[in-house]
């Protein structure tokens, strides 16, 4: 219950209840410390893309957006590692545009993000993928079931 109540308060809510909603919530470990002075390699795939796809947004949607990598490695229509995901041709366009001037709090916020996402939290349940609310749905977007939209972002599975 610790665990949970640690986790509760930092993604800011008020109670453990209101996580009942949620996939996952007793698998939670303790989180690892956010390194002090990141520096990103390669191998951060991760959070080289929540920081190019939703650096503008909340934990929240940090975290649903790390989710959408994570949950594709698991889904066999999708290559099977974070890696290969991030970088897969036609998505995420955010990792092929020059890398932003991002600051240690905006670094440390999207590796706490990553982290909560390894630890199987989804703010929405699972999610294959997102789109900026500002996108025009095409007849593609339209055939997938929108779960949620956080701050700038709608999730569909």
């Amino acid at each position: 219950m610790k665990k949970l109540l640690l986790i509760t308060l930092l993604l800011g809510f008020s109670t453990p209840s209101a996580f009942k909603h949620f996939d996952e919530v007793e698998y939670f470990e303790p989180m690892k410390p956010v390194r002090e002075g990141i520096i990103l390699t390669r191998k951060d795939s991760l959070i080289r893309l929540v920081l190019q796809e939703a650096s503008g947004e909340n934990l929240h949607g940090q975290i649903l957006v790390a989710g959408v990598v994570l949950d594709r490695v698991r889904d066999s229509r999708f290559p099977n590692t974070e890696n290969s995901v991030s970088r897969q041709k036609g998505q995420f366009e955010g990792m092929w545009k020059k890398f932003g001037n991002y600051s240690q709090e905006q670094i440390q916020q999207a590796n706490l993000a990553v982290e909560v996402a390894k630890q199987g939290f989804r703010p929405c349940g699972r999610v294959l993928f997102f789109k900026a609310i500002w996108l025009k749905s095409d007849s593609w977007w339209e055939k997938r079931t929108k779960v949620c939209r956080v701050g700038g972002h709608d999730f569909y599975k």
